[in-house]
């Protein structure tokens, strides 16, 4: 980008969501998009100088958060690992931000399984959406374009 250049910025609340080949209507929001390093290693190289290194990467943990809806999509998904047993139930989660009818950027959790659910809250005096949330642990992510 050269300076003068327009750059348009992408609104946060036009995004598609991938789990598996499938595309997810009913997410409402994604949070947890993330990656820290662990604490870093002091390497002393004499009295008076040393080396701050990084350790070991960690991935934060992905939330989903949709309406509850006639599909069961996110408790199927979490109901389905079993103990000793994730093979079957990981699952690669593509999050794609678009602008302008395009896609401008990409996240892609790999092998990304589902560690908790929740359910709606349900109370009387609301009047607001029921929403169910799942959180996912997963191999990595990588930012695309």
């Amino acid at each position: 980008m050269r300076v003068g250049e327009r750059v348009d910025t992408a609104p946060a609340f036009w995004f598609e969501i991938l789990v598996g080949d499938k595309q997810w209507m009913v997410v409402q929001s994604v949070t947890g998009v993330g990656a820290s390093w662990e604490q870093p290693l002091e390497i002393w190289e004499d009295a008076t100088h040393y080396r701050v290194v990084p350790t070991k990467k960690k991935w934060s943990n992905i939330v989903l958060k949709g309406a509850v809806v006639d599909e069961k999509e996110f408790f199927k998904w979490f109901d389905g690992v079993k103990l000793g047993n994730v093979a079957d139930s990981r699952k690669d989660v593509v999050i794609h931000l678009i602008h302008a009818g395009k896609t401008i950027a990409t996240w892609h959790a790999e092998r990304a399984f589902p560690v908790k659910y929740g359910g709606p809250t349900f109370d009387t005096n609301s009047t607001s959406i029921a929403f169910e949330t799942i959180e996912l642990t997963h191999l990595g992510l990588k930012r695309e374009d």
